[in-house]
């Protein structure tokens, strides 16, 4: 009920906002774009996507199983698709069903993996966010945050291990259990790959921007495009429509970015990283998931 109101209010006020500025937006800025622009931003949307697969092979390693890449890619698509096209709590559900249909992955296994991938990608976020704004934009205090949230978070987590998970019959005790089991390498390579394919999205905004003849510092805006990202997830929005372009929009412009320009590359930005993307997935999951019979399941945990 909470999350439906939350919906409601920042849907609404998206709405409000968004039309404001499309009231005032000059759309000949369109035609700046040319396709010394359009070519490398499709490159890095799809070389993301690539990357995205990865991910989900090495996410799920994480957790000691292993698949073939036959079985990778339907569940990408499967779970890309749920992820993008999610209505409340269908999207989670979704996810477990097909990763036990493609790949007899159980739920708890399933369920293991759901929480490592959103607590890492939530951790990724917030310590770009954190770093590449704080470091920039802040700089009478570069990286005093950063380390004072590292801190913080050392010291809750030697607190928990140190007093709480010793406690016999403990709930955290088996969380703390499964945690130990997970591969650390396998985590590392989910967490590099991660990295570099939040750093691709960063380098669309990079070749848009330069259409207008801004040179900005890409490392700003793969902090901004997190941010953006962050904030989208925490509004509990499907695909952070709104409060993530109005928060890029907000950012983008407080660089010095023009306006119109800016609204332009968070328009275009929306087209290569959401339609193409989507429209991509769709014709790939319908040769790999609905003109496909499923694989035979057995022998893929091992």
């Amino acid at each position: 009920m909470l999350k439906n109101i939350i919906r409601i209010i920042l849907g609404t006020l998206s709405v409000f906002i968004i039309y404001k500025y499309l009231r005032t937006y000059d759309f000949s800025f369109l035609r700046l774009i040319g396709w010394k622009s359009i070519v490398p931003a499709f490159a890095a949307v799809y070389a993301a996507m690539l990357l995205a697969v990865f991910y989900e092979k090495y996410i799920i390693r994480t957790c000691n199983i292993f698949l073939p890449f036959k079985k990778i890619i339907p569940i990408f698509i499967a779970i890309q698709l749920i992820g993008r096209l999610r209505i409340g709590i269908f999207g989670p559900f979704a996810a477990l069903y097909w990763r036990k249909e493609i790949a007899n992955i159980t739920y708890k296994q399933s369920l293991l993996i759901m929480f490592v991938d959103n607590v890492l990608k939530f951790v990724v976020l917030c310590a770009l966010s954190t770093i590449v704004i704080f470091s920039n934009v802040r700089r009478h205090c570069p990286g005093a945050l950063p380390f004072a949230l590292v801190a913080i978070g050392l010291f809750f987590s030697v607190f928990i291990v140190k007093h709480n998970l010793k406690i016999p019959g403990n709930p955290l005790m088996r969380v703390y259990k499964k945690l130990r089991s997970l591969s650390g390498k396998n985590l590392i390579f989910s967490w590099a790959i991660y990295i570099l394919d939040s750093f691709l999205c960063a380098v669309v905004y990079f070749v848009l921007l330069q259409s207008f003849n801004y040179s900005p510092n890409i490392f700003l805006l793969w902090g901004i495009n997190a941010a953006s990202i962050l904030i989208g997830i925490l509004s509990f929005i499907p695909m952070g429509l709104g409060t993530q372009d109005i928060t890029s929009l907000s950012l983008l412009m407080m660089m010095g970015i023009e306006k119109n320009a800016a609204l332009t590359c968070v328009l275009l930005y929306r087209f290569f990283c959401t339609i193409i993307p989507l429209a991509t997935l769709l014709i790939f999951g319908n040769i790999f998931l609905w003109k496909r019979k499923l694989m035979p399941r057995h022998g893929e945990n091992g």
